[in-house]
């Protein structure tokens, strides 16, 4: 006999994009640890979701990559202007 279980909803709408991407890569594990076909699922499926799952990790990576490239550039800027202030202080 199948037990249907239904999960109560918890707004992921709320989530950040990060924190969704790890939700889902969560859910991807729980799913390949107890194999799609006993959780109900066609296998084609969820092979669609995780190629789906590994484009949004893509896109949250880079995401952070640009604004981590951009707070560098900020803290670039700031060294530079240090340096020239101890420098012209000489």
């Amino acid at each position: 006999m199948t037990q249907t279980v239904q999960l109560s909803q918890f707004g992921l709408g709320k989530l950040s994009n990060g924190l969704y991407a790890a939700f889902l890569n969560v859910f991807s594990t729980f799913v390949q640890k107890a194999t799609p076909a006993k959780l109900g699922l066609k296998a084609d499926d969820f092979t669609k979701f995780q190629q789906l799952l590994a484009q949004l990790d893509d896109a949250v990576l880079q995401v952070r990559k640009e604004q981590l490239t951009q707070e560098l550039d900020q803290l670039d800027t700031q060294r530079d202007q240090v340096l020239r202030f101890l420098l012209s202080s000489i």
